[in-house]
């Protein structure tokens, strides 16, 4: 439920001072940037000093007796001992620039055994015969860290950005003899830290240098941040001092009021040298920020000892959440509290943090360089069109060959430059279809100048081609795709269509003889020439040809013969030339030519003239025109097949004719 409540007002707290941005990077309680024990892969920032106290492991527990480190008094019913540990850390940072920093932080021991105080009880005492409270400040060790980041750039509209850096380390461990030790007794006993150790405090061991470094990762999304830690320690040796035996149970003093009270048996303390073990460290944090002032963190955190082989089962894993309120001055208040991850985990089952710092900025802010900004657009000239140009600043803005270096363009054709005051050129291009434009340029300090450039098109010698596509069986005006192809075969890059209502088309180009091809879905390529002149028009009008299906019929008007025989005439050439090509754009189908005459004469003769000039036709298409023989059928139908009446000179005349019958199409 206080979690709760804090968790309410720190959101309150971020909703007052959400409009102003967050100045500064707090340090972590063993320096350098970070959360409370891991960390980050960035440092402080160019400049910046951060000095930290740090108050961790807060622990305290009440031994009763029959433990084995209790040492009270001998009568049931008796008060525990109750014992209080903690350590901090004084953690001085700075960082030179933004991808360095070094950090030095002394950890400071604290251990309290408050007794249960029997003296002057009549059969009462203690086991120990010390009725004193126990009590010992000492430096634990020194810890020096460096760390090298490479921080990137701030990626898009969500502001995503990462980090990687080093963090080598050294702990330097002091000896117990650097220790203050108190006691409420006017006579100290020698080497009290003898009798703290057999009170249960175990962590009073010197120990020479400790080495190792941190690879650190981090990235940042908007608000939120992980960071990623994973490292090796090579321990030091550790010095001779107390420990405990935990082989054996002895006598907690010589003589006791009652030597049938077992609960007496505690475990001894005894001088030696602990092993100390090489270890992998870990650690991961997720950290969001609930408003400028308003940071929630979540890290998990431990260390894998060389003699385990797991990294949670006998090693101290923890998890911890909490809460980091800073202010505007640089002052941060820093709260949590650490879980044991799983059961299996050697750490304690809780413990409290608690640590404030001041971060300050120690380099004088550099003076503004006095500048301008130079900003507008490129559009094509009398419109609203944006026009993608090349700007450049002669003289001024220049690669390491003094060759002008282009202001880039966004996509709506704006551009930004800041310079400093001064008069500059303005020169934009667009290619060889715009004229250049260069414009002077006068930028004061904190000005803003709006230069736009309305870029007009050249002006190029051109002509009008225009015609009217239509369907050539029913005369009615269509839609067509048409293609205009200059001397040298390319195409040019502005096919038009025609109208569909009207079938008109119409195209300006520069002065040139083109070829026009009319493309329409169904129907045959029709091409034409079209000669362009500067300031004139050129009529070309297309007829479509529909492709021809299987079963439809074409009847070759005007093909003439001479009278009762099946010579072609040199007038029905052009007929037959049409014919010719209208095979040629249709390569895929076979035709049937069949020849019809009038009544006059017998059926067995006109029988036999049909097949002649049905013969007469294939000939022609094979020998002058390449048409294979294959695609070409001949038959005679005589008289039979009639159109119009023989009976009339024009009836006869539209009797004696040429089909095409196409008969397959693939």
């Amino acid at each position: 439920m206080r979690f709760l409540k804090t968790l309410v007002l720190s959101v309150l707290m971020s909703a007052l001072f959400i409009s102003a941005g967050q100045a500064y990077n707090p340090p972590a309680f063993d320096g350098g940037n970070g959360t409370f024990k891991v960390s980050s892969a960035r440092t402080l920032g160019r400049g910046m000093l951060g000095v930290g106290f740090l108050e961790s492991d807060l622990f305290s527990q009440t031994l009763i007796k029959g433990e084995p480190f209790f040492q009270g008094d001998t009568m049931t019913g008796g008060k525990g001992d109750q014992q209080y540990t903690g350590w901090s850390r004084l953690s001085i940072t700075y960082a030179p620039l933004d991808y360095f920093e070094f950090s030095i932080a002394p950890r400071m021991f604290v251990v309290y055994d408050r007794h249960s105080n029997v003296e002057g009880i009549t059969g009462r005492t203690r086991y120990d015969k010390i009725n004193y409270d126990l009590a010992q400040f000492w430096l634990r060790d020194l810890l020096i860290k460096t760390k090298v980041s490479y921080p990137s750039k701030v990626y898009g509209k969500a502001k995503f950005s990462y980090a990687v850096g080093l963090e080598p380390f050294v702990s330097i461990g002091f000896p117990v003899t650097t220790s203050y030790i108190y006691t409420d007794n006017p006579s100290v006993p020698d080497r009290a830290d003898s009798a703290l150790v057999t009170h249960g405090f175990i962590d009073l061991v010197g120990h020479t240098a400790d080495f190792g470094a941190k690879f650190l990762t981090t990235l940042t999304l908007g608000p939120a941040s992980l960071h990623g830690n994973i490292g090796y320690l090579k321990a030091g040796n550790a010095k001779e001092s107390f420990g405990i035996r935990t082989d054996t149970l002895v006598w907690a003093a010589d003589t006791l009021m009652d030597t049938t009270d077992l609960a007496g048996l505690v475990y001894p303390a005894a001088v030696g040298i602990p092993v100390r073990e090489n270890k992998i460290m870990w650690g991961t944090a997720f950290e969001i920020d609930a408003g400028p002032y308003v940071t929630f963190v979540l890290e998990a955190n431990g260390e894998k000892l060389k003699s385990k082989k797991s990294y949670f089962h006998g090693s101290p894993a923890k998890i911890t959440p909490g809460i980091r309120f800073k202010t505007p001055g640089g002052f941060t208040i820093d709260g949590g509290c650490e879980f044991k991850m799983t059961k299996n985990s050697s750490a304690p089952e809780w413990n409290a943090l608690f640590g404030f710092s001041v971060s300050s900025q120690t380099l004088a802010k550099p003076k503004p360089v006095p500048q301008g900004v130079i900003s507008g657009k490129v559009l094509i000239a009398n419109t609203d069109s944006v026009l993608m140009a090349t700007i450049t600043m002669p003289g001024y803005l220049v690669d390491s060959t003094n060759q002008p270096k282009p202001i880039l363009q966004k996509a709506d054709g704006s551009f930004t430059i800041t310079v400093p005051p001064g008069t500059y050129r303005m020169r934009v291009a667009a290619g060889d279809s715009f004229l250049w434009q260069e414009r002077a340029a006068v930028v004061t300090d904190g000005q803003t100048l709006m230069m736009d450039f309305p870029i007009k098109r050249k002006e190029y010698p051109k002509g009008t081609i225009t015609g009217k596509v239509v369907d050539k069986k029913t005369g009615n005006p269509m839609g067509a795709t048409l293609y205009f192809y200059g001397p040298d075969r390319k195409a040019m890059d502005n096919p038009v269509t025609s109208d569909l209502l009207t079938g008109i088309y119409s195209v300006q180009l520069p002065p040139n003889i083109y070829n026009i091809q009319a493309h329409a879905e169904g129907y045959n390529i029709e091409t034409a020439p079209a000669p362009v002149n500067d300031k004139q028009t050129f009529i070309q009008n297309f007829e479509m040809r529909i492709i021809p299906k299987k079963g439809e019929k074409v009847v070759l008007a005007g093909i003439k013969f001479r009278t009762g025989k099946a010579d072609i005439m040199a007038s029905s050439y052009p007929i037959l030339d049409e014919a010719a090509k209208l095979l040629k754009e249709n390569p895929t189908i076979k035709v049937e030519i069949g020849g019809h005459t009038d009544s006059r004469g017998s059926a067995a003769r006109n029988q036999r003239l049909s097949e002649a000039r049905a013969i007469s036709v294939r000939n022609y298409l094979i020998n002058r025109h390449g048409i294979t023989g294959d695609r070409l059928t001949a038959v005679g139908y005589g008289e039979d097949m009639p159109m119009e009446t023989n009976k009339t000179a024009r009836g006869r005349a539209a009797n004696r004719r040429i089909e095409f019958v196409v008969m397959s199409q693939q």
